[in-house]
């Protein structure tokens, strides 16, 4: 299926500490590609947004929100939380704007929580209001689906095609799924008769499959560990075979490998060095085969060690510095972005053992030729100096309105000495910095240490 997926816009309510924000990804003032840097103070919802594009992404690809993570996420003292996702879409000669909305709800005793609802808006390129809108109501146990007549092109009259749906729906809600992305109703639009909502629906989860990363900061945790080191990778080979998925390879001890799998690491490693020499000097990857041997089932694995050398020495990889392993882990998914449109890349806390200015330099190309959607969250302040002004978003201290672009910048303004002077003078619309007491402060330091307790 050939198609064309562009990440539009965000909105997230009552998730995490974000009562409402929405985000504006896709610019219309640019050609080529969409950068978005999140930036603000600790623990005002810079990840939020990473989380939320990681739960549409796993209800796309038809799974379930099992993992406590998504319960976590939830604002507690809320009726429900929402997440929705605007996405350009060109499928079948037609382009589409269409925005996926879900809403969860904890359970009556507060313990777990359910998706309650989730809605599919369509419409054509430019033509405004939305023509179709699909709906699933996780709480009405006799309905299946709106408008009817959606549930009738999936069924096409056929009572056995009905119950089966209803019992999707059924095992979605348990498993807290989509239904319109669960795999049977998929595969029935995919045979059925043409239609948007087909044509839309299949091209969000193939995107969701082969196109969007979401690399959160737990990559970053696994690699200060220093016993795997997780690639996020696609690989292409012509137009017969495309390979999108995570690696993890141990640092700690010889990796065993499938055979199959041990051939893709291989190509991996290849494209990898083809970059890697140019972000850092005389540095590549090598795997030391340690020879085919049987895992527990009989199957022919390699095992194998990655090997880091630079100046003729070569080193296990483990001895590499955190920043080059993160660059290594990440560098498939920004080679991706850089040469395709469909691909869009997240990555929390992008700068997280960067060297500044390397951070600085390489946003610097990958805005000037890239052709991906690539939005990152950071505390390194180099990019504000190198990116478009209206590529950062900020997050206020007003959890109603958590994300701000700044007003009133020049075209000259160095956008790092604007922040900083209007976190300390103020100027905008929104706050955007809960100044620390230094007076407390010290205060509470000395009282901590068991000192002027009284």
């Amino acid at each position: 299926m050939n198609y064309t997926v562009k990440l539009d816009n965000i909105r997230v309510a009552n998730i995490k500490n974000v009562l409402s924000g929405r985000i504006k990804v896709r610019s219309k003032k640019r050609d080529g590609c969409d950068i978005i840097g999140i930036y603000g103070q600790n623990g005002t919802g810079k990840t939020a947004v990473i989380d939320c594009v990681e739960m549409i992404q796993e209800l796309f690809m038809g799974r379930g929100l099992q993992e406590k993570r998504y319960y976590d996420c939830l604002y507690v003292n809320t009726s429900a939380s929402t997440v929705a996702v605007g996405f350009f879409v060109e499928a079948g000669g037609k382009q589409y704007d269409a925005v996926y909305e879900a809403e969860l709800k904890f359970t009556e005793n507060g313990q777990d929580f359910f998706l309650s609802h989730e809605s599919l808006k369509i419409t054509g390129r430019g033509e405004g209001a939305y023509r179709t809108t699909l709906c699933c109501d996780f709480s009405d146990v006799d309905a299946i689906v709106s408008p009817q007549r959606f549930l009738s092109g999936l069924a096409c009259g056929d009572r056995k095609t009905r119950m089966k749906l209803y019992a999707r729906k059924l095992l979605a809600r348990e498993r807290k799924a989509s239904f319109f992305f669960d795999d049977t109703v998929t595969e029935l639009l995919k045979s059925g008769e043409p239609s948007d909502a087909g044509a839309v629906i299949c091209a969000l989860k193939q995107y969701a499959n082969m196109d969007l990363f979401v690399i959160k900061n737990s990559h970053s945790g696994i690699i200060s560990l220093n016993e795997l080191i997780p690639l996020s990778f696609k690989i292409e080979e012509g137009a017969t075979r495309i390979v999108k998925g995570e690696a993890g390879i141990r640092l700690d001890q010889p990796t065993l490998f499938p055979m199959i799998g041990y051939k893709d690491v291989s190509v991996l490693i290849d494209q990898l060095n083809v970059v890697l020499k140019s972000i850092v000097p005389d540095l590549r990857i090598e795997l030391k085969e340690y020879g085919e041997q049987a895992d527990d089932k009989g199957q022919p694995c390699m095992r194998f060690e990655p090997l880091a050398v630079s100046n003729g020495i070569s080193l296990p990889l483990r001895n590499e510095s955190e920043g080059i392993k993160k660059i290594i882990s990440i560098l498939s998914a920004i080679i991706s972005f850089y040469n395709r449109e469909n691909t869009t890349v997240l990555i929390d806390e992008f700068d997280a053992g960067i060297f500044e200015y390397l951070l600085g330099e390489l946003l610097s190309v990958l805005q000037e030729n890239g052709r991906g959607q690539l939005i990152f969250t950071s505390h390194n302040l180099r990019p504000l100096e190198v990116l478009d002004k209206t590529s950062i978003y900020f997050t206020s201290c007003n959890p109603n309105n958590r994300y701000i672009q700044l007003t009133n910048v020049k075209p000259n303004s160095n956008l790092r000495d604007f922040y900083y002077r209007t976190i300390e003078l103020g100027g905008q619309k929104e706050k955007l910095y809960d100044e620390t007491n230094l007076s407390e402060l010290s205060l509470v330091l000395r009282i901590a240490g068991g000192k002027n307790r009284s």
